[in-house]
C-alpha cells in the first residue's frame, strides 16, 4: 500500500508537470526536489501521495527544462555551425519531387562551434544529394540549424509533442558536401547496435524480395518503415493493424513469452535449484527482449514495452505475480522516470491503457468463477480488446477500422509467431555470417507475398473499412466507460446502461436539419511551407488548397486536414479548390477525394489534372443558405504551364458575408494581380487578405495592395522556411497600409470568427495555454 501511494503521486505529478504552460528555474526546481525527500524522512503529517506528487512534478519539470536549455539558441539560429559527431540512426531515404535524394537522420554531437552556440547535442539533420550515410559513422559537417518547431494545429499528428518525445535540441540540413568529412570511427559499445542494424537492413535487401515485402522485413525486424508505400500504410490502416508493424509491446510480449517457453524447456530437462528454476526463464525472456529491442534501435515503444515486461517478470518470479496493477504502476513509473514527456505522446496512453484493460477484464473474468476453454477465453479477450481500443483509437487519431477484430484475430499469431521468429533468426544468421539468413527471410516472405497484394487492393476497394468519428471527447469517454462497466457482475442491471453509455459514439448525428447559419469560421491550417483554409457555415464547408507533401505518401491530407474535418463534424465538403498544382497546395487533394464527397470540385489553370475537376473561371459565384457568397476572381487561362504563368493561373477566391470580404489569392504573382486591379478595380476590397504566394516578393504589389486595402492579413508558411517568406518588402508594405500581419509560422493555426459583417473573433493555437516544451 506504500509503494502504491508513492508511484501513484509521482505519476499524477509528473503527467500534471508535463503540461504546465511555465516551469520555475532549474535550481527551484533542484531544492523541491530535496525538500520533499527530506519532508517524506522527517515528518508524516504530509499524505505521501502529496509528497510524492511534489517530488514526481518537480523532477519532471527538472528534466523538461533541461530539454529546453539545451535547445538551440536564437542568436544561432540559421548561422553556419560546425558539428562534429555520429550519426545514431538509420538514415531514412526519401525522393524529393525534384527526384533529389534526402537523407534523414539523428546526430549526436561531440562539439559544436563557435563555442557560442554549443549545447545541442540531439540534432535531427538532413543532408541532400547522393552519398551513402552509415549509422554509428563519425562525421564533421558544416550544419545550419533551427530549433524543433513543429506545426501547431488542434488536430492531427503532433510533431512538436514528437520531438519533445524524441527529446530533439535542433533541426537543421548539411551544408556544403564538399566540406564534409568522414572521421575515424571509434568502438563504442553504445552505437554497435546501429551498426548491426545496418548490416541487416543490407543482407535484407541482398535476398531478392519484392520492394514491400522487404520493407515489411524491414519493420518488423529493426523497426525501419520508411520503406513502406503510402498504399500498404493505408491498406494497415483501413485494416486496423498498423501497430503490427510498429515493434512495441505486442511483439516484445510475444519474443519475450518465446524466451520464457524456451527458458521452461530448458528447465525440464536440466532440473537443477528452485531459484534456478525461477529464474532461468525469466533470464532467458529478458535476453531475447533486450535482443530485439536493440534491434529496434530502443525506440520510445520499444523501450516502454521492455520496461512493462520486465517489472511482470521479475514480480512474477519473486511470487507477487498477482498484484499486476501494481507492476503496472511501477513500470509506468520507470517508464516516466527516463523521460517525463513521453505523458505527452499518444503511444504512452494506448499501451498502458491496453495493459490496463487486460488486467481489468482478467481480473473480473476471474472473479465471476467461470471456467471457459482457453480457445473460449482468448476470443473473449481478442473481443473486449477491440471494443475498447476502438474509442481509445477514435480519441487519438479520429477513427478505427471496422475490421480490426477479424483482421487482428488473423494475422497476430500469424505475425507474433510465424514470420517475427522467422525474421529475427534471419537477422541472427546475418550478424554471425550464417548463409541461414536468406532461407528465413525467404519463409518469413512467403504470407507476405500475397497478403500484402491482397490488403492494398481490399483496401482501395472498399474506403468504408476505416470509419471516421465525427463525435466529441464526451463521446469516447462516455463509451470507455460504459466498455469498463461491461464486465461488472449484476449484468441485468449495468449491462444495458453500459451500452446505452456507448450510443453518442456508435449511432450518427441525427435530428432536424440545422437553420442556415450566418455565421462564419474560417481556419487557417499551419501545414508548413504551403496552404489549406477551411470556410465553414453550419454543415456547410469550402477547402481552399490542401497542403504540402508527397501525393502518393505522407502529405497534409492524411495527416491533418481528413482529422480536422472528422472534428468538426464535416462528412461532405460543399466545395474543394486546388488553386493550383504546385505540390504545396495540392499535395493532399488525392487523399481527401478517395476519403470524403465533395459536390464541387474547382482546380486552377495551370495544366494540373485532377478527375471529376473543372477549371476555376472569373466571374463563377455561388451562394450558401446563410447568404455567404463565393466568387472567382481569376484566372484568365495562360497558354503557358511554366514559371510565373503557373502561379498567375491560381484560383484566387473571394468570400463576402454580410459585406465582410475575404480574399484568398493562391500563388498569383505581380502579372495576375495586375490584371485583376485593371478588371475588377474596387471590387477587390476586402477586409481579410490570404497572402498571395505565401509572402514571396514576386507578390502583394502595391497596386493590388492599394484595391484590397485589408485591415488583417495572413501569411501561410513555413518556420524559418529556405524562401524567407515573408519577404520584408511585402511585410513593409502590409505595414503601410496598416493591415494586421498573422503567421501561421509563429502563431500556428488561426481560427476568425465573422458574423454580422464584421470580424468578431481572432484565435492563434500558439497564443493559447500551451506546455513550456512547446
Amino acid at each position: 500500500m506504500l509503494m502504491r501511494e508513492w508511484a501513484l503521486g509521482f505519476l499524477l505529478g509528473t503527467i500534471a508537470a508535463a503540461w504546465l504552460p511555465g516551469v520555475p528555474a532549474q535550481s527551484v526546481l533542484f531544492l523541491a526536489v530535496c525538500l520533499g525527500c527530506a519532508v517524506s524522512v522527517v515528518t508524516r503529517g504530509l499524505p505521501r501521495v502529496v509528497v510524492a506528487l511534489v517530488i514526481g512534478a518537480s523532477l519532471s519539470a527538472l528534466q523538461g527544462s533541461g530539454l529546453v536549455a539545451a535547445r538551440i539558441d536564437s542568436n544561432c539560429v540559421g548561422e553556419s555551425l560546425r558539428v562534429q559527431g555520429r550519426i545514431a540512426s538509420l538514415p531514412v531515404l526519401s525522393l524529393l519531387p525534384d527526384g533529389t535524394e534526402r537523407r534523414r537522420f539523428l546526430f549526436v554531437a561531440e562539439s559544436l562551434k563557435p563555442s557560442v552556440c554549443a549545447g545541442p547535442v540531439r540534432l535531427l539533420l538532413s543532408r541532400y544529394g547522393p552519398g551513402e550515410l552509415q549509422a554509428g559513422q563519425r562525421w564533421h559537417f558544416d550544419v545550419k540549424l533551427k530549433k524543433p518547431w513543429g506545426r501547431a494545429n488542434p488536430w492531427g499528428f503532433s510533431s512538436q509533442s514528437w520531438y519533445a518525445n524524441q527529446q530533439i535540441h535542433a533541426l537543421g540540413h548539411v551544408e556544403g558536401r564538399s566540406r564534409s568529412v568522414r572521421l575515424e570511427a571509434d568502438a563504442r559499445w553504445r552505437y554497435q547496435h546501429h551498426v548491426a542494424r545496418h548490416r541487416i537492413a543490407e543482407a535484407i535487401d541482398a535476398v531478392q524480395l519484392p520492394a514491400q515485402v522487404a520493407a515489411v522485413l524491414r519493420a518488423l525486424t529493426i523497426a525501419d518503415s520508411s520503406g513502406l508505400s503510402s498504399e500498404v500504410q493505408r491498406a494497415l490502416r483501413s485494416l486496423g493493424v498498423s501497430h503490427l508493424l510498429v515493434i512495441s509491446g505486442l511483439h516484445i510480449g510475444l519474443v519475450g513469452g518465446l524466451g520464457l517457453l524456451l527458458g521452461k524447456l530448458l528447465v525440464g530437462l536440466t532440473g537443477g535449484h528452485r531459484l534456478w528454476q525461477s529464474w532461468l526463464p525469466v533470464i532467458l525472456a529478458l535476453a531475447c527482449a533486450v535482443f530485439y529491442s536493440l534491434l529496434a534501435s530502443f525506440t520510445l515503444p520499444t523501450l516502454r514495452a521492455l520496461i512493462m515486461l520486465g517489472v511482470f517478470l521479475i514480480t512474477r518470479a519473486a511470487g507477487r505475480w498477482r498484484q499486476g496493477w501494481n507492476s503496472l504502476l511501477m513500470a509506468a513509473l520507470v517508464v516516466l522516470l527516463l523521460n517525463p514527456l513521453a505523458v505527452t505522446g499518444s503511444g504512452f496512453w494506448l499501451s498502458f491503457g491496453a495493459v490496463a484493460a487486460l488486467l481489468w477484464f482478467s481480473g473480473w473474468r476471474a472473479g465471476a468463477g467461470r471456467n471457459p476453454s482457453i480457445p473460449a477465453r482468448l476470443f473473449a479477450t481478442h473481443f473486449y480488446m477491440s471494443l475498447i481500443m476502438l474509442p481509445l483509437g477514435g480519441w487519438f487519431f479520429g477513427g478505427g477500422s471496422l475490421v480490426a477484430g477479424v483482421a487482428n484475430m488473423v494475422l497476430i499469431p500469424l505475425v507474433g509467431f510465424y514470420i517475427v521468429p522467422l525474421a529475427l533468426l534471419g537477422a541472427f544468421a546475418a550478424l554471425w555470417g550464417l548463409g541461414l539468413a536468406a532461407l528465413c527471410w525467404e519463409l518469413a516472405a512467403l504470407p507476405l507475398r500475397w497478403l500484402l497484394p491482397l490488403a492494398t487492393s481490399e483496401a482501395a476497394s472498399d474506403a468504408g473499412m476505416f470509419w471516421h468519428f465525427h463525435s466529441s471527447s464526451i463521446a469516447f469517454l462516455l463509451a470507455l466507460i460504459g466498455l469498463v462497466l461491461l464486465l461488472l457482475p449484476d449484468q441485468r442491471r449495468v449491462g444495458p446502461f453500459a451500452a446505452m453509455l456507448a450510443l453518442p459514439l456508435l449511432l450518427p448525428e441525427a435530428g432536424i436539419a440545422p437553420e442556415p447559419s450566418r455565421e462564419l469560421t474560417v481556419t487557417v491550417f499551419d501545414v508548413g511551407q504551403g496552404t489549406a483554409v477551411l470556410i465553414q457555415a453550419g454543415e456547410r464547408a469550402l477547402l481552399y488548397d490542401t497542403g504540402p507533401g508527397d501525393p502518393n505518401g505522407r502529405n497534409a491530407g492524411e495527416d491533418l486536414l481528413r482529422p480536422a474535418l472528422s472534428a468538426a463534424g464535416i462528412r461532405t465538403l460543399d466545395t474543394l479548390v486546388v488553386s493550383h498544382g504546385d505540390l504545396d497546395h495540392s499535395a493532399g487533394a488525392q487523399t481527401l477525394l478517395s476519403q470524403i464527397p465533395v459536390r464541387r470540385l474547382r482546380r486552377g489553370a495551370d495544366g494540373f489534372e485532377l478527375p471529376g475537376s473543372s477549371v476555376c473561371q472569373a466571374g463563377e459565384s455561388w451562394r450558401w443558405p446563410g447568404g455567404q457568397r463565393f466568387r472567382f476572381l481569376s484566372p484568365a487561362l495562360y497558354g503557358s504551364t511554366s514559371g510565373t504563368a503557373r502561379n498567375n493561373a491560381s484560383c484566387v477566391l473571394q468570400v463576402d458575408i454580410d459585406g465582410y470580404r475575404m480574399l484568398l489569392a493562391g500563388d498569383v504573382e505581380r502579372p495576375g494581380e495586375l490584371e485583376a486591379v485593371v478588371y475588377w478595380r474596387d471590387a477587390l476590397r476586402s477586409q481579410w487578405l490570404l497572402v498571395a504566394h505565401h509572402g514571396s516578393a514576386t507578390s502583394s504589389s502595391y497596386s493590388k495592395l492599394k484595391h484590397t486595402q485589408p485591415a488583417v492579413a495572413v501569411v501561410s508558411a513555413g518556420y524559418r522556411n529556405n524562401f524567407r517568406h515573408p519577404h520584408p518588402s511585402v511585410v513593409a508594405r502590409l505595414d503601410a497600409f496598416g493591415a494586421e500581419l498573422l503567421d501561421t509560422a509563429r502563431e500556428g493555426a488561426l481560427e476568425f470568427r465573422i458574423r454580422d459583417g464584421q470580424l468578431q473573433e481572432t484565435r492563434a493555437y500558439r497564443r493559447g495555454s500551451r506546455p513550456y516544451w512547446w
